[in-house]
């Protein structure tokens, strides 16, 4: 539920979507070097997500561009107030676009989390996420330390760029709809 466009400059194309892919299948790759791992413990890119300076100003140009109503926007604390992060979403056909704004509390201040505004993470669902986390830990892959949390949209882990080839991935509960 965050940003990233700061040391990469990333920018979102058609070659930017389909690099997003490839971070699945990095992963897939990573999991399944233990020939135990056979099944991945998610199936499919839940949402793309994009830190931005004005989530207001954001959300009204995005419902111009793809002429889809977002979910409105969620306020989440952090530590107790000292920090929030806003988000909206925007559903589309096959997975969706998650719009983010924070302002993150001293304690979160070294977090990968912590990112400029552009491309911050891409999210995967898991129907059973404690299965998942499991699953992944077996693999040497760990939530950052502020995580897994209860979210609006269901329990979520966020994992350290340094174990998932340079890319901040979310791994989230899957939700009741």
């Amino acid at each position: 539920m965050i940003q990233v466009e700061s040391q990469h400059n990333t920018s979102v194309s058609q070659g930017g979507l389909r690099s997003c892919s490839r971070v699945g299948q990095l992963i897939q790759k990573r999991l399944i070097n233990d020939r135990r791992c056979s099944v991945l413990p998610f199936s499919h890119i839940k949402h793309i997500c994009f830190n931005v300076e004005d989530i207001e100003a954001a959300e009204v140009i995005f419902t111009r561009v793809f002429g889809v109503t977002s979910t409105g926007i969620t306020t989440m604390p952090l530590d107790g107030g000292k920090g929030v992060v806003k988000t909206t979403f925007f559903h589309l056909e096959r997975g969706s676009i998650e719009l983010a704004y924070h302002e993150m509390p001293d304690s979160w201040k070294d977090s990968p989390i912590n990112t400029d505004f552009g491309f911050h993470h891409v999210a995967f669902e898991a129907a059973n996420f404690d299965g998942a986390l499991s699953s992944l830990a077996e693999q040497g892959i760990f939530p950052l330390p502020q995580f897994p949390m209860r979210t609006p949209h269901g329990r979520v882990a966020f994992f350290n760029p340094k174990q998932t080839g340079g890319i901040l991935i979310e791994l989230g509960e899957k939700e009741d709809h």
